[in-house]
């Protein structure tokens, strides 16, 4: 419905068919949301490495292949993710029954009241969450043109190895820590399962990060060809704050029940974005500096995040 009006905003006439293909896929997407958090409280994390590796050759076969082999625009990467979502949304609806077959169900004791409470500020969380990752898009978009752009987002991108680590960990954690919170653990044991599980995500993505930012100009060309590689410095822009991203505070907060407080870390972090990259693109006018700050607001928020 507002597709056009976000093309005008932006100033980039393809967002609108774009925005148009794309409106259906959150609506099959969504209901996929916390399979992850529900098997590794269930401790079957094998059906997570089935389920993430099943979506993902998916993703290859309809969205990759399509483009490359037929040589399509990136409507025929969209419309073979709708594809995609569709499948994935039948999958994960019978993924989330298998924790609880042959299990009798019984009337809850926690109240609908208690829970909203904990899940609506988590929520609101996400949509800042969603405000804050899109201001650096926003403002290269609007102010510097659909070529800068391209670069900016070939370039300003994060390893999926990274994420693969620390959401794996946070998945874990968070359970885990719940439950010694309930039973009243001691908190120097949390901190030193909290420390320990930050020491070893280090162990693997530091020496990744370090490569991948030593030859980001080879791997943005091997990637994307060498019209692409203004889009290195962004890259290398973007590992930095890899470093920063073993460090979650989120299970921790989330465990105590502290929901309120992990929204309010969500929208002022939104804020501060947005004012900042607003007054760096009126005042200093270079897209370089637009993600150096995006990356230096990275850096706490990512922690916490």
């Amino acid at each position: 419905m507002f597709s056009g009006l976000i093309a005008k905003i932006l100033k980039n006439p393809e967002l609108e068919a774009g925005l148009k293909y794309f409106s259906p896929i959150p609506a099959f997407l969504l209901p996929t949301l916390g399979i992850e958090g529900i098997f590794s409280a269930y401790k079957k994390t094998v059906y997570i490495a089935i389920y993430n590796s099943l979506t993902r050759i998916l993703m290859l076969l309809f969205i990759v292949l399509p483009v490359v082999l037929l040589k399509g625009s990136y409507l025929y990467a969209i419309c073979g993710w709708i594809s995609v979502s569709i499948i994935t949304f039948i999958i994960a609806i019978f993924f989330k029954n298998i924790p609880f077959k042959h299990i009798i169900s019984k009337k809850s004791e926690l109240k609908l009241k208690e829970i909203l409470k904990y899940s609506l500020p988590i929520v609101a969380a996400s949509l800042a969450g969603m405000a804050l990752r899109s201001a650096d898009q926003f403002f290269v978009s609007r102010y510097f043109g659909a070529a800068v752009f391209a670069e900016f987002s070939n370039g300003y991108i994060q390893i999926p190895f990274v994420s693969m680590i620390t959401g794996a960990t946070s998945l874990v954690l968070t359970p885990t820590f719940s439950k010694m919170i309930h039973e009243k653990t001691e908190l120097n044991k949390i901190t030193e399962l909290w420390q320990g599980a930050i020491l070893k995500s280090a162990v693997m993505i530091y020496p990744m990060v370090v490569f991948f930012i030593f030859h980001a100009k080879t791997i943005v060309v091997l990637l994307y060809s060498n019209s692409y590689i203004n889009s290195a410095i962004y890259f290398q822009i973007a590992m930095f704050i890899n470093f920063f991203n073993i460090v979650i505070f989120a299970p921790l907060l989330l465990s105590f029940g502290e929901t309120k407080f992990y929204f309010r870390l969500h929208f002022y972090f939104a804020i501060t974005a947005w004012l900042g990259e607003f007054l760096i693109a009126s005042l200093i006018n270079t897209p370089v500096a637009i993600a150096l700050f995006s990356a230096l607001i990275s850096h706490p928020s990512k922690i916490i995040l």
